[in-house]
């Protein structure tokens, strides 16, 4: 589902979703990642991971590269002392929606809930709560959804 070579991440699969529910494979261009910066020190950690993030979206769908990224942002959180907000933008924003649409990976659970529990009670069903908006509002867990609806009932 991608292709990693000098710097670019190509996504070669991707869903388009239209107005009458019907999904369709779409190309996605390649994104360069050339100008994110690599960090050296834990301190510049998160602003490379927030970059990175924002460059390749969720649409990330290796169980193993998930998990490094979950761990990235564990790191980042206990080294280099990022705020909680900040980390829970990432996480409701990239992360969990990548745990969505990936493949199963008892793994990669275990990594979300390693850092799922530094929240507090009220700011993880905060989380799941913005999560699960995600799934009306973002492209293209609405797909996902239908599909399991589908398939499910």
């Amino acid at each position: 589902c991608k292709k990693w070579s000098s710097g670019f991440v190509q996504i070669t699969r991707m869903f388009k979703v239209d107005s009458a529910g019907k999904i369709t494979q779409v190309a996605v261009p390649k994104q360069d990642l050339t100008g994110v910066q690599q960090a050296k020190e834990w301190s510049q950690l998160f602003p490379s991971l927030r970059e990175f993030l924002s460059l390749t979206g969720i649409f990330i769908n290796d169980a193993a590269l998930v998990t490094a990224l979950w761990r990235l942002v564990r790191a980042a959180w206990e080294r280099a002392s990022v705020d909680l907000p900040a980390i829970e933008e990432l996480v409701v924003s990239y992360l969990l929606p990548m745990v969505s649409l990936g493949p199963p990976s008892p793994n990669l659970n275990e990594v979300v809930w390693d850092l799922l529990q530094q929240f507090s009670l009220s700011q993880r069903y905060a989380i799941y709560a913005k999560w699960h908006h995600e799934y009306d509002t973002a492209f293209p867990l609405p797909a996902v959804k239908s599909m399991l609806v589908k398939t499910v009932g």
